[in-house]
């Protein structure tokens, strides 16, 4: 069989039934971090904005800050819930990567077509240990997969394997 051969039927591999790596429990929490960050000063700067324009209309005021509140809520706890489901694997001809709460997308970067891997780290990701790992393939200047949370330590590993294996053709 050629590199060109399509792979029998019977020897796919569906992505839905194999284990996935899941990211290191600090993301959950860096992720918790930053979505209040970001979510709680524009929330919070709206309630202070309704307060000097709606001073007379506290009940109403009152209602939209519940409604503010609530939304909050929901955006962490679906961030959260999206970093829980992303995960990776790593296979013999290539990296997996799947995401996705309601839409599950997976991403699939064969080896023999990667280019370069890139590690990096923002000051919140040192803080928690955490490194971004970005895989890129001939002809994109954009990264083709990107799997953040990772542990500094498996994340370098990890980026030295690809990259052992990238440029390489497999055949059978």
């Amino acid at each position: 069989m050629s590199l060109n051969d399509p792979i029998p039927q019977e020897q796919w591999i569906p992505t839905q039934h194999t284990p996935y790596t899941q990211v290191a429990p600090g993301y959950l929490k860096l992720v918790t971090l930053t979505t209040l960050l970001v979510g709680v000063i524009p929330v919070g700067i709206a309630l202070a904005l309704m307060m000097v324009v709606f001073a007379l209309a506290l009940p109403w005021l009152l209602a939209a800050g519940l409604v503010l509140t609530v939304l909050l809520a929901l955006w962490v706890y679906l961030s959260q819930l999206r970093a829980k489901r992303l995960g990776y694997m790593v296979r013999e001809q290539d990296l997996v990567v799947r995401r996705g709460i309601f839409w599950q997308r997976h991403t699939c970067l064969t080896l023999s077509r990667l280019q370069h891997v890139t590690l990096s780290q923002g000051p919140l990701d040192r803080f928690y240990g955490l490194a971004t790992l970005r895989g890129f393939t001939a002809g994109s200047p954009h990264a083709e997969i990107t799997i953040p949370g990772l542990p500094s330590d498996q994340a370098e590993q990890l980026r030295q394997h690809l990259m052992a294996k990238a440029g390489t053709r497999h055949e059978s």
